[in-house]
């Protein structure tokens, strides 16, 4: 009996042990004083990592426009392929944190009214880094975003090199400077682009302020040496189908 008994835990313990998934954490919070609110997270751990004292890699994940810090998840099913990549010896374990972006570009707007960049970089990267076990350099953080998020990743990461070390934009939501001086209907313009990096009202070269030459990858990318981008990784992805899009980003 006792035989049986052990048989049977061993059993249970391996079906334990082939169905164990990602600990996925969905709705967690950080007060920011930078944005005077709680801004919602989700983070996604690694199987073992309640067992373990690795230090983990982190993928920050930023998503579109409409989207929120549950998109990842939701549509991606993230943790699945992480954890379908891992067994199958593909990628190493890593820890995942995706958080609400709301319509912020990730940038800090111009005029100070909302510190998106600043929250993001002082103060949730310290804060993922002091209550999980991360690795604390630029190896062992990236960041990977698609539309408004492929651009938020590029400029973010870019212009914070010493805090990430790669980026992966997934169809970036860019503009080539005479589709940003063109784009309308004015009204959208004036919500998408001209409350964030200057220019409300404005048409033509006026919207091409020295705020958002400072933010967009188009042009941080053009002042920048090949020795500036030394080590640093960059994948920047886009579909043959996705309109405007194409032509900024090949231009890229």
């Amino acid at each position: 009996m006792k035989k049986i008994l052990l048989y049977i835990i061993l059993f249970l313990s391996g079906i334990d042990g082939a169905w164990a998934l990602p600990i996925e954490k969905e709705g967690m919070s950080i007060y920011s004083p930078s944005l005077k609110q709680e801004v919602s997270y989700s983070i996604i751990l690694p199987e073992g990592y309640e067992h373990s004292d690795t230090e983990y890699p982190v993928l920050y994940m930023f998503h579109g426009i409409g989207g929120d810090y549950t998109s990842w998840l939701e549509y991606g099913n993230v943790a699945r392929v992480m954890d379908k990549m891992i067994k199958e010896g593909k990628i190493q374990p890593f820890i995942m944190v995706i958080p609400d972006g709301y319509l912020s570009y990730y940038s800090d707007t111009y005029d100070g009214s909302s510190l998106y960049e600043t929250f993001f970089i002082k103060e949730l990267v310290p804060y993922i880094d002091n209550n999980y076990r991360t690795r604390k350099n630029i190896n062992g953080r990236s960041i990977i975003g698609f539309s408004m998020g492929g651009f938020g990743a590029l400029s973010v990461s870019l212009r914070n090199r010493h805090l990430f070390g790669s980026v992966v934009a997934l169809s970036p939501s860019i503009r080539t400077e005479k589709q940003y001086m063109e784009e309308g209907p004015q009204k959208g313009w004036d919500n998408q682009w001209g409350r964030i990096f200057g220019g409300v009202g404005k048409n033509g070269k006026q919207r091409l302020t020295s705020y958002y030459k400072q933010h967009s990858p188009y042009h941080i990318l053009s002042t920048l040496r090949n020795s500036d981008l030394k080590g640093f990784g960059i994948m920047l992805d886009i579909g043959d189908k996705e309109g405007t899009l194409c032509e900024s980003n090949e231009e890229l």
